[in-house]
């Protein structure tokens, strides 16, 4: 059922007596109260004003109650069709029904009727008749421009892949862009003059031979000036070249050069490193020459924690570090230099993540050591490798007479990443096992070892106290080992050895790991419940 629309003649409390409430209280409504009627007649009169405004400018149903307004008011007429207000009308001017209103006065009809534009008899020439194909259009190039169309509207079509005719639009595929190269079999690449993606075989005036070739045709103009890139398709081989036409003339094909061990010719040069760079780029013989000058006098720096090379030494590679009793934790340097350092005294190197020790502690230096150092990043540098003064950081011990219930060997350097120990016929007067335990500047640490030990037809185990070579002994048996203790990262230690006993066709292997709870220094050698004294043998160690 249709719904009748209301007498908006009167708004409520046009004329009454009207307040508006406070912007706070519009915000919160009605609590439990009496409002003033001031504030109802506003909010009544409020509403019936918006709905007027709306009927006033939506497309509704022409009425004789309702004030229109010129060009802004649409209303829909008895007729069915909408009307645009184009002068005042409504109770206060005067009442005009658009329907009537044949001199389109105060009403005029919004939006044309489609057909009737498409009955329209052949001879008015307000509208394009649909048989002529818009050719009665009286301004063709006006139409194109409001059609956005442009010039392509009246271009030409190339005619084939390699037409390069001006002022023709090129298709997609046409000079290889956008599709195959344009084929050029047999075709003299000198005569080329279209900028384009080629291909062919039998060229003349190509880098070798008649093998096929991908070529690209960069054309600079017709003052004589064009360069080619041919890619040689025969086989594996990976070859590339390049020429270009200067006024006219081509210059020679040259091949270029690939990142994958290519082979240069010629004199080629290349950007000379600065002093003390060390990394994976080219070395010239200016490089090479000035590298010969790490023989150079040595700049000297007082140990510090902090050694500035930027102002102390900023452009010398061998650096003496003097003084000692201080701990150097970092350095000020650039990025990417190199330099040999030389310490006349003890000092410690301390391990951080701006000074990489490389065996993941601090190093204690003795006068004499050296290191090579490399900056990675500035004020970042690590040790590359680390020279002990004595032995060139290898120490070989002498044979140590074992006595007592266990023997300890300390002063291992925090440098050393591998240890060797070594049983020349170690005996002891009880039957419990030898075992091997690792400590730091801390103590001896008895727990925490991982890893297990097994003999060749005897007794194997796990790991927890200690390295155990092997299992249980007579109290005359006469040990001979090899173990080798390896840091893996850090404090954290791996151990292996070969255990075998005069007299016995037993061998033992053993294997296992151990976490340190700080740096390595001292070994200790004894037996698994301690009470045994060794006697008689000997042991060795040894470190790099």
């Amino acid at each position: 059922m249709a719904t009748t629309k209301p007498d908006y003649t009167y708004k409520w409390a046009s004329d009454g007596d009207k307040i508006a409430p406070s912007n706070s209280k519009i915000q919160t409504g009605w609590s439990p109260e009496i409002p003033p009627y001031q504030w109802e007649n506003w909010i009544q009169n409020r509403q019936d004003e918006m709905l007027a405004h709306i009927n006033e400018r939506g497309i509704a149903e022409w009425d004789n109650k309702t004030d229109y307004i010129a060009g802004k008011s649409y209303v829909q007429g008895s007729d069915g069709k909408v009307y645009k207000s184009v002068t005042a009308s409504g109770p206060t001017t005067t009442v005009q029904d658009p329907v009537t209103d044949s001199t389109d006065t105060y009403w005029t009809i919004a939006f044309a009727d489609v057909g009737a534009f498409l009955t329209q008899a052949a001879g008015d020439t307000r509208y394009t008749q649909r048989s002529n194909n818009l050719s009665d259009l009286t301004n063709v190039a006006a139409a194109r421009t409001n059609l956005a169309l442009g010039t392509a509207a009246t271009a030409t079509l190339t005619t084939s892949g390699t037409d390069g005719t001006d002022g023709r639009v090129t298709k997609v595929g046409d000079f290889g862009l956008g599709g195959l190269n344009a084929r050029i079999s047999s075709t003299d690449l000198n005569a080329l003059n279209k900028t384009g993606f080629y291909r062919g075989d039998n060229l003349t005036n190509s880098p070798a031979g008649t093998v096929w070739y991908y070529v690209i045709h960069q054309e600079h103009g017709s003052s004589g000036y064009s360069s080619q890139i041919a890619i040689e398709l025969a086989g594996s081989a990976e070859k590339i070249y390049a020429r270009k036409k200067i006024g006219g003339s081509w210059m020679p094909w040259r091949e270029i050069a690939l990142s994958n061990s290519p082979t240069f010719t010629g004199t080629p040069t290349a950007p000379t490193a600065a002093a003390g760079t060390s990394n994976t780029q080219l070395a010239t013989t200016a490089f090479v020459t000035s590298a010969a000058t790490l023989n150079a006098p040595i700049s000297t720096v007082a140990a510090a924690s902090t050694i500035n090379l930027t102002t102390g030494a900023p452009g010398t590679s061998q650096i003496e570090i003097s003084g000692s009793g201080v701990s150097i934790a970092n350095f000020t340097v650039a990025a990417n230099r190199a330099f040999l350092l030389k310490f006349s005294g003890s000092n410690t190197l301390v391990n951080s993540a701006s000074l990489v020790t490389g065996s993941g502690s601090d190093i204690v230096t003795v006068a004499g050591d050296s290191c090579w150092v490399r900056a990675t990043a500035a004020n970042t540098v690590e040790i590359l490798t680390y020279t002990s003064y004595n032995k060139s950081n290898i120490h070989i011990g002498s044979l140590t007479t074992a006595s007592g219930s266990a023997v300890l060997l300390s002063g291992i350097p925090s440098w050393a990443n591998r240890i060797n120990l070594f049983f020349y016929r170690l005996s002891t007067d009880g039957t419990s096992p030898v075992i091997v335990r690792l400590g730091t500047s801390g103590g001896v640490e008895a727990t925490g070892y991982e890893g297990s030990y097994a003999g060749s037809g005897s007794a194997s185990g796990t790991l927890s106290t200690g390295f155990q070579p092997g299992g249980n002994n007579a109290a005359s048996d006469s040990r001979h080992m090899n173990m080798v203790i390896s840091r893996i990262s850090g404090n954290i230690w791996s151990a292996f050895c070969v255990h075998a006993v005069s007299g016995s066709a037993i061998v033992y292997q053993m294997s296992g790991s151990k976490s340190l709870s700080g740096a390595l220094d001292r070994i200790q050698i004894t037996t698994v419940n301690g009470t045994p004294t060794f006697d008689t043998g000997s042991i060795s160690i040894s470190w790099e």
